[in-house]
């Protein structure tokens, strides 16, 4: 038990209107939370649609994009499909016509990342995510890379449908004096298998010392935009 970790986490959660959050400086960066969330709730033989067009550089590799290199979703058999942007935004119809039975997560990258297309509202968000849920309801988890977009807006994209968020604690939600570290947010379930592919299964969140920075992170909340 780590009681700083556990308050520090359901205070996450509280912020982002989740069901639950993990906080942890041992993630490297927010493409260490990604790739954590991606293996935790994808199954060989499942699709990984991106719906927001190419992901940010560092998260390729982790896809396998170009190659399936060693530890990759690709090298595992997670197949991977890409929906190109329609003069900037999501093209919501073809979308629609990418997902079918076999796909087990939909992406969204909230920020511009190192492109020139513009980030994206919550609005925005939320068209995508209601096509997904009436092709296919709960049966594919929905992500949001959510670098960047944390506490821009009114509310987050955990309260509008997405299943997991995730992001660095270096950026926004860091309020400039966490040193590392990222987070996840959202339903409990997809924050469990999260959890079980960073630590380990039986492990997952009930572990991760805090090293004296619990209160640090949770300072960061009050400092963060």
């Amino acid at each position: 038990d780590d009681s700083a970790r556990e308050g520090v986490d359901s205070r996450f959660a509280r912020v982002f209107g989740a069901e639950a959050a993990a906080d942890r400086m041992q993630w490297v960066s927010g493409t260490h939370a990604m790739t954590s969330a991606l293996r935790g709730n994808l199954k060989p033989g499942q699709t990984l649609v991106s719906a927001t067009g190419a992901p940010y550089d560092t998260l390729l590799p982790v896809i396998g994009v170009p190659q399936a290199g060693v530890g990759s979703l690709a090298s595992i058999g997670v197949h991977y499909q890409e929906v190109p942007l329609q003069q900037g935004r999501p093209d919501l119809q073809a979308i629609e016509a990418a997902l079918d039975e076999t796909t087990g997560m939909v992406f969204l990258q909230r920020s511009r990342g190192y492109t020139w297309r513009p980030s994206f509202s919550l609005e925005t968000l939320s068209q995508v995510i209601e096509v997904v849920r009436r092709k296919l309801g709960d049966k594919v988890t929905i992500l949001v890379d959510n670098c960047y977009g944390e506490m821009v807006e009114l509310r987050e994209p955990s309260q509008l449908g997405a299943d997991i968020v995730v992001g660095s604690l270096i950026k926004n939600l860091g309020g400039t004096v966490v040193p590392t570290g990222a987070y996840v947010a959202g339903r409990t379930q997809s924050v469990e298998n999260c959890m079980a592919a960073f630590t380990a299964p039986g492990l997952t969140g009930h572990v991760g010392p805090t090293l004296g920075l619990a209160r640090t992170m949770a300072q960061a909340l009050s400092l963060a935009p």
